[in-house]
């Protein structure tokens, strides 16, 4: 990627992967954020997590310049106890480790739908449309019921709505106003015909980083094998 966070190329290609470390995501943000014992155990890979780091913030600088909706979404995890029952749950923290891998598999499912749109074969595409007019209207009603305002306009953009979200950050009733936000929104759908995703502000979507627990990333990933094979074949 360049220094603006711009795709600027990728490569698909059959191949094991290797693993030289058994990170968490709690090592390495201590790993970036200078843990003098952690660096030095694993002082082979800081390079490559600073610069995963670098790539992060590139890309994060890149999605809010193209205006996409970042929601603030409360996962949870489950506490365990040395029977092996629940004994708490608690919010999950997200750092920045989190996040480095959150960007580099929209990275990796942007560079997908560019592959599979530039050889011009069937696939599946992660479309995202526009709020409907009625929807969006409704939305706008009820901001202003609240001293709050959206552009009035048939169609929004992602950065209207990314605006909003800015705005409302710390209040209150932010979770309650990013849930009326969210209705208003359509759903994403999978479908043959790449209609961009409006939440990411992005042309081209697809899913593929998770083919073991979501089946449309598989068949992502067949319509890649077919495409290489195909490339292999008439190179031969």
């Amino acid at each position: 990627i360049s220094a603006t966070g711009k795709l600027s190329g990728s490569k698909f290609y059959p191949a094991v992967m290797r693993s030289h470390a058994r990170f968490t995501y709690t090592k390495v943000a201590a790993i970036l954020e200078g843990d003098e014992a952690l660096c030095q155990e694993y002082q082979t890979l800081v390079p490559d997590l600073k610069n995963l780091e670098h790539m992060y913030h590139a890309l994060t600088d890149a999605r809010l310049k193209r205006g996409a909706i970042a929601f603030e979404t409360q996962e949870s995890i489950f506490l365990f106890n040395e029977n092996k029952k629940i004994s708490g749950v608690v919010p999950l923290i997200r750092n920045d480790a989190h996040k480095i891998i959150e960007e580099c598999m929209i990275l990796a499912n942007v560079a997908t739908a560019k592959f599979i749109e530039k050889h011009e074969k069937p696939g599946l595409f992660r479309v995202h449309e526009k709020p409907s007019e009625d929807k969006y209207r409704n939305f706008v009603t009820y901001l202003n019921e609240l001293g709050l305002s959206l552009p009035s306009k048939e169609a929004p953009e992602p950065r209207d709505y990314g605006d909003i979200l800015a705005k409302v950050a710390g209040r209150p009733d932010q979770e309650l106003i990013q849930t009326m936000l969210l209705r208003s929104m359509r759903q994403a759908v999978y479908q043959s015909d790449n209609e961009g995703h409006f939440g990411l502000a992005l042309p081209s979507y697809s899913h593929f980083t998770s083919p073991i627990r979501r089946y449309p990333d598989l068949v992502v990933h067949r319509v890649i094998k077919a495409i290489l094979e195909k490339d292999t074949k008439n190179a031969a």
